[in-house]
């Protein structure tokens, strides 16, 4: 799968789960408290979160992240998890990006997702706060 084609997954899978996805597009009223997030929504935010911890530099999980899955049960926790497990998974593809091929639009991809994480779910986010931090 092209980078491109990665970018655009992602973009989309966070998307259908009910968020927008470009900090640029969302005012400063539009982060939802992480207590009030729908099962799905909560599922994507921590499968990102996951996600970029697995593939940015210096990007660590924090434990806001994992306090989300504890608000969940049964039907609900399927849920979250089902929609987790989608956006990590894309996330995760991102590390298949071959550089050789095309190592302009690995590093534009890797940057942008980083980036995006960091501002929709780092301490400051637009869409969650304090899902992730970026420390040495």
């Amino acid at each position: 799968m092209s980078a491109r084609r990665l970018l655009a997954v992602l973009a989309v899978a966070l998307a259908g789960a009910g968020q927008i996805t470009s900090p640029a597009a969302a005012g400063p009223d539009t982060a939802e408290t992480t207590s009030t997030m729908s099962p799905k929504l909560a599922g994507a935010r921590y499968g990102q979160a996951l996600g970029s911890s697995l593939v940015c530099p210096y990007i660590h999980l924090m434990p806001a992240a994992e306090d989300l899955m504890r608000r969940y049960s049964g039907a609900d926790l399927d849920t979250f998890k089902d929609q987790a497990q989608q956006i990590a998974i894309v996330w995760k593809k991102t590390l298949g990006c071959d550089p050789m091929a095309d190592i302009n639009r690995c590093r534009v991809l890797s940057e942008k997702s980083c980036s995006e994480a960091i501002k929709e779910i780092g301490p400051a986010g637009t869409a969650a706060k304090g899902l992730i931090e970026f420390r040495k």
